[in-house]
């Protein structure tokens, strides 16, 4: 069996899977999370390249909740601050821009934005951070510390479960753990504090790999499992 323990605050896609295709749409969805319709949005670079129609358009789907499937998915939040901070505005394959993120970061510091971990994980204190960073931005130390942070938290999940449960193992897994940086990043800390980790060698990490999981449940639970 399985029980989700928690998970990123939802944000909203708009336009469906065109925001997969536009990432610019996940970085306002954030932001308007957090901040509403009130911020200066016209006052950010990333907005400035979408153009003021699209902007309006889509900012329009936020505030009625037209066509914006909801998500709380690690690389939609990848795509959010690659939109952000380099900035990409569309993506011309899968994953370019958590690819272009990843490539961007530095690994010469330790340093991670501020989070709190509820009953969801909420980043409103991390993105206020960012914003006021984007004035002048240090694109390699910014995406760093935003990996970082992504890591602090899968620690910090792991660390209350194991308080709670007495659960040492840890298992990485899912699209996002192709990232080099994480996936190291992650094992440091989580192996540092002695935790039994454990990564994909014989199936994906992403999808092909989630797809053997769901059928490895249902196999059990219909009893066909050897």
């Amino acid at each position: 069996d399985f029980e989700r323990y928690t998970h990123f605050d939802y944000f909203m896609m708009p336009g469906g899977d065109q925001a997969v295709n536009e990432p610019w749409r996940m970085a306002l969805s954030c932001l308007f999370r957090y901040f509403g319709s009130d911020y200066d949005y016209g006052s950010l670079k990333l907005f400035n390249l979408v153009g003021e129609r699209r902007l309006e358009t889509v900012s329009r789907m936020l505030v009625h909740g037209i066509n914006s499937p909801l998500t709380c998915g690690a690389g939609r939040l990848f795509d959010a601050v690659s939109a952000l901070l380099l900035p990409c505005t569309e993506s011309k394959f899968d994953a370019e821009a958590p690819m272009r993120l990843e490539s961007a970061a530095c690994t010469s510091t330790e340093e991670y934005y501020p989070y709190v971990l509820n009953k969801t994980v909420s980043l409103e204190a991390m993105f206020a951070e960012m914003l006021k960073e984007l004035e002048h931005p240090d694109v390699p130390d910014i995406a760093a510390r935003f990996h970082n942070t992504v890591a602090h938290i899968i620690l910090d999940v792991c660390i209350r479960i194991r308080r709670e449960t007495g659960l040492k193992r840890v298992v990485l897994s899912g699209g996002v753990f192709q990232n080099r940086y994480l996936l190291e990043k992650s094992l440091y800390l989580l192996i540092m504090n002695k935790f039994r980790v454990y990564t994909n060698h014989l199936v994906p990490a992403n999808d092909g790999g989630v797809s053997l999981g769901q059928l490895l449940v249902a196999a059990e639970r219909r009893g066909k499992c050897a």
